[in-house]
């Protein structure tokens, strides 16, 4: 993945296909790792980075000057990402079909079960999923063990309209995005299961 090298977080998977297709024009990129570790960018006329590259080029990822970034693929954790598809289409919120040509649309990735510590804070989190959802939990100490009690997991990402999250909705202001979780990996070292949203909060199971 591609990690801040001062706090070790991961801000990014690699070799992972994001595709969409915006007014009619269809696109995929993917990051990879260098051979001197730095991050590159191809990019597709096609949603599934298939076909002809008509880019490549040197990613600078996150694109903060202050941040030093790594890129490489060195544990067991660093694969794991869930992809949200982010639909606007018609004159509503509603979920698209692919199989129109006309369904706008857009392909983002999420890292999801590492655990990220602020040194700052003495706190961690950790960024979950489940097919409906992405939520992150805060933990007291470095390692994602202790939850902390009076602070309640935050929703990131939850199966819906959402008029903030997506950037196509940056083209249509009176419009609303259709995002969806489409795919979230099956990890047994997830250590709690996000089951529903009550007003805003959670109920949380450990197993």
């Amino acid at each position: 993945g591609v990690y801040d090298a001062t706090t070790d977080v991961q801000l990014y998977p690699i070799d992972i296909c994001e595709g969409e297709r915006i007014k009619g024009i269809e696109q995929s990129e993917i990051y990879t790792c260098g051979d001197d570790g730095e991050v590159i960018i191809t990019s597709y006329f096609s949603t599934d980075c298939t076909g002809n590259s008509d880019l490549e080029t040197i990613a600078y990822f996150p694109f903060d000057t202050d941040v030093t970034i790594k890129c490489e693929l060195s544990s067991a954790d660093d694969c794991q990402y869930a992809i949200v598809r982010s639909y606007l289409d018609d004159n509503s919120c509603s979920k698209g079909n692919l199989s129109r040509a006309d369904t706008q649309y857009y392909d983002s990735t999420e890292p999801v079960n590492r655990c990220r510590y602020n040194s700052n804070k003495d706190q961690s989190t950790k960024i979950q999923c489940n097919s409906t959802a992405i939520w992150e939990t805060y933990y007291s100490g470095n390692d994602c063990s202790t939850k902390l009690a009076d602070v309640d997991p935050e929703v990131i990402i939850e199966n819906g309209c959402d008029e903030d999250y997506s950037h196509l909705s940056d083209l249509y202001p009176d419009r609303e995005a259709y995002v969806e979780v489409i795919y979230c990996p099956n990890n047994s070292n997830i250590i709690s299961a996000f089951i529903g949203l009550i007003i805003g909060s959670f109920v949380m199971i450990l197993y």
